[in-house]
């Protein structure tokens, strides 16, 4: 074999290169062209589609859709069967690639956009905060349609991995933090009852749930309790609620309508059993 025939055999690809190269090329290709098409879709298909993605019984969920799935506003609705009821205000979501692919989600009462990214088994969601007011707590369960309740309820959250089984979190790891702030009810002249807040955390037993962990910040209306909640929505909870030790004479009077509104009392202390079932 001549020396010029061996140095182009040497420099010469190995006969099975060209052909994986070109699969790779055709891979990469079909990939290109699938991508485009979902931008496209994404880009005509009307946005009413998303509201089929919200399972059935979700506490909140899409109730109208305008615009497309790639950019869109919708009215949200809060509850389930006869107490739900419609946001006066729109949600707005739009897709954005720059810094990775995610959706935006923008509401009034969020404190900045919400940003959602695909994630290993399922989509991660920024920390974010989110202040409604308390006259919400309706939707949720007959019995605060009796106390009216009054003030704001502020929401706050981690970044957060959710997938087929709802948000991932070690066990006892808090996923939630719902404070009720200024609190009132139409039930008592009393203003504020107080501060209270809710913690929700993974569950720690083998059934995917929420537990639930009810305490007092401050204020002459103490409450107190603890439950569970499931995906499928059921929730039990059992607390008690009773008027400060330190609160006068007046205001205790002025508690205990509410009180026996709430249940029945119980104990050596009279303290009011809270038990919620749903």
């Amino acid at each position: 074999m001549s020396a010029p025939n061996r140095v182009r055999r040497a420099h010469g690809d190995a006969p099975g290169d060209g052909r994986a190269t070109s699969r790779a090329a055709r891979l990469a290709g079909v990939l290109a062209l699938a991508g485009a098409a979902l931008l496209a879709a994404a880009g005509v298909l009307p946005a009413r589609w998303a509201m089929a993605w919200v399972p059935d019984g979700a506490p909140v969920t899409l109730v109208d859709a305008q615009g497309s799935l790639w950019s869109a506003q919708a009215t949200l609705a809060v509850g389930a069967g006869p107490l739900r009821r419609s946001l006066p205000e729109p949600l707005h979501w739009r897709f954005a690639f720059a810094g990775g692919p995610r959706v935006s989600v923008s509401h009034a009462w969020l404190g900045g956009p919400l940003e959602i990214r695909p994630a290993w088994g399922g989509v991660r969601i920024s920390g974010q905060t989110l202040r409604v007011p308390a006259a919400l707590l309706t939707t949720l369960h007959a019995v605060f349609n009796t106390l009216e309740p009054e003030g704001d309820l502020l929401l706050q959250w981690p970044d957060l991995v959710v997938g087929r089984g709802g948000p991932e979190a070690a066990p006892g790891g808090e996923l939630l933090r719902i404070r009720w702030r200024q609190a009132g009810s139409a039930l008592s002249r009393i203003r504020p009852l107080g501060d209270y807040r809710l913690s929700v955390a993974a569950a720690a037993g083998p059934e995917p749930g929420f537990a639930l962990r009810l305490s007092t910040e401050d204020g002459p209306l103490r409450l107190d309790g603890a439950g569970t909640w499931s995906p499928s929505g059921r929730l039990v909870f059992d607390g008690r609620a009773w008027a400060d030790a330190s609160a006068s004479p007046d205001t205790r009077v002025a508690l205990r309508r509410l009180l026996d509104t709430l249940g029945p009392r119980t104990g050596p202390d009279g303290a009011t059993l809270l038990r919620i079932r749903s």
